[in-house]
């Protein structure tokens, strides 16, 4: 893919209500250490114990990635763009999180690919595809990322303009995805090997994807409880 983007600027803004002392805590430190800056403040954001208005941490959080961001860390720049395309913090501009997007695929971020698919999606309308969305579903899907693998799951499964309905390659995705422990994945995986559907039968290997896909279920409904369990004291 072409990396002309990278000479574009990245969206900037300084949210309302900051002070200098506020600025001078998000650009401190090196771009990893003020990228997880923004992630704590934003995990202390949904804790009422901690100090300071959840406005205030909100948008301190947004400045560290933004800082993050132009400090070239890749995570940032694809929070940034989320930001922009949800209207957080920021007004919405999905040009501006495309940018960001961009930028953040010139270090092979999945997560940016698959936004990026996203935006090509909601600029369609109507719930069908297109081949940018394709293409950078695909590359973030070659990066491990299992919502794009799901994503063109459901595409070649459905035969989601603007590709033809395939259960061999509706199959090939599902499985990619079960084999990064998607849940989900896993169940449409043992499916589809149950009943031959895109894939050879096996009875044998579909009670296996079965077993995985509940025993999965299982741990992520007691991770669940546990952190439910600690916010009671």
């Amino acid at each position: 893919m072409s990396s002309d983007f990278r000479v574009l600027p990245l969206p900037q803004f300084v949210p309302e209500g900051l002070t200098v002392w506020d600025q001078v805590i998000a650009k401190k430190g090196h771009s990893h250490e003020v990228y997880q800056r923004g992630e704590d403040f934003l995990k202390k954001g949904a804790d009422k114990e901690i100090g300071g208005t959840a406005i205030w941490r909100q948008n301190v959080a947004f400045l560290c990635f933004q800082q993050a961001a132009l400090l070239d860390h890749a995570g940032a720049i694809c929070k940034l763009g989320r930001y922009y395309l949800e209207g957080k913090i920021v007004d919405q501009s999905t040009e501006k999180a495309q940018t960001c997007f961009l930028h953040a695929t010139a270090k092979n971020n999945a997560e940016a690919y698959y936004l990026l698919g996203v935006v090509w999606e909601k600029k369609i309308g109507g719930g069908i595809s297109c081949s940018e969305s394709l293409c950078y579903f695909d590359e973030a899907g070659k990066l491990g990322h299992v919502a794009a693998l799901m994503r063109l799951a459901e595409i070649y499964d459905l035969g989601i303009e603007p590709v033809k309905q395939s259960d061999l390659t509706a199959f090939d995705y599902y499985k990619k995805a079960a084999q990064l422990g998607d849940g989900n994945a896993q169940f449409k995986t043992a499916e589809m090997l149950e009943t031959g559907r895109g894939c050879r039968k096996s009875e044998s290997d579909a009670q296996a994807w079965y077993k995985k896909a509940a025993e999965g279920k299982e741990k992520a409904l007691a991770s669940k409880a546990a952190e439910d369990n600690q916010g009671l004291f």
